[in-house]
C-alpha cells in the first residue's frame, strides 16, 4: 500500500463518517512502510469519534494483512498559562518547584492541563538566564518560559507530540538550553 492509497482509505472512511472537515489535512502525515497515519485535527471536540472511524479502518487493513499504526492528535494552541502554586507530588504531597494551569483550545473543545517545573530546573534558569526577583516579574517570566515549552510540544509531529488529553499533567524535565538563553536576550 502506497502512502497515497493509504491516505485515500482513511480520508474516505471519514468522509463516509461525515467526520472529514474536522481534519487539518495539511498537517496531516502517512507513511506506507510501516504503514502509520497521523491525523491532525482543526477540532478536538470530535477527536474520539475520529479515533473509532480510524480504528475501524484500521482493523479492516489488518485483515488485508497491513499494520496501521496511528496518532489521532488536536492542533492545540495554547490559550492562557497561569501559576497555580507549589507542585503536587502523585500522593498530593507539595513538592519544590512550581505548577502552572495552561488553558488549550482546538476548535470547539478546550482543555486545561497541569505542567510543572522543578526546583532543578527553576535553579538552572536562575543561572542561565536574568530571573526577575520581584515575584510578580517573576511569576510572568516563568509563565513565558512555560507557554513557549508547551507551544514546542504541541508543535512536534507524530507520536513525538504532547497529547493534552491523554495526558493532562506533564512536567518540564530540563529547560532546553536554546529556551533559557533566549531569555537573556
Amino acid at each position: 500500500m502506497t502512502e497515497q492509497e493509504l491516505e485515500d482509505e482513511i480520508k474516505q472512511d471519514l468522509t463516509r463518517a461525515e467526520l472529514i472537515q474536522y481534519v487539518d489535512r495539511d498537517r496531516c502525515q502517512f507513511i506506507d512502510f510501516p504503514a502509520f497515519a497521523d491525523i491532525v485535527l482543526k477540532d478536538a471536540s470530535k477527536i474520539e469519534d475520529i479515533e473509532q472511524v480510524v480504528a475501524a479502518t484500521s482493523s479492516r487493513l489488518l485483515n488485508k494483512g497491513i499494520q496501521l499504526e496511528t496518532v489521532v492528535r488536536g492542533a492545540w494552541e495554547v490559550q492562557t498559562v497561569e501559576y497555580d502554586g507549589a507542585s503536587r507530588g502523585p500522593s498530593g504531597g507539595v513538592m519544590n518547584g512550581g505548577s502552572y494551569v495552561v488553558t488549550l483550545r482546538c476548535g470547539a473543545r478546550q482543555a486545561k492541563a497541569t505542567v510543572d517545573m522543578s526546583r532543578s530546573v527553576l535553579d538552572t534558569l536562575a543561572t542561565i538566564s536574568r530571573v526577575p526577583a520581584a515575584v510578580p516579574e517573576r511569576i510572568a517570566f516563568l509563565e513565558g518560559i512555560v507557554r513557549s515549552l508547551t507551544s514546542e510540544w504541541l508543535s512536534r509531529t507524530a507520536e513525538g507530540c504532547w497529547d493534552p488529553i491523554k495526558e493532562p499533567r506533564r512536567a518540564v524535565p530540563a529547560i532546553p538550553l536554546r529556551v533559557a538563553l533566549a531569555q537573556t536576550a
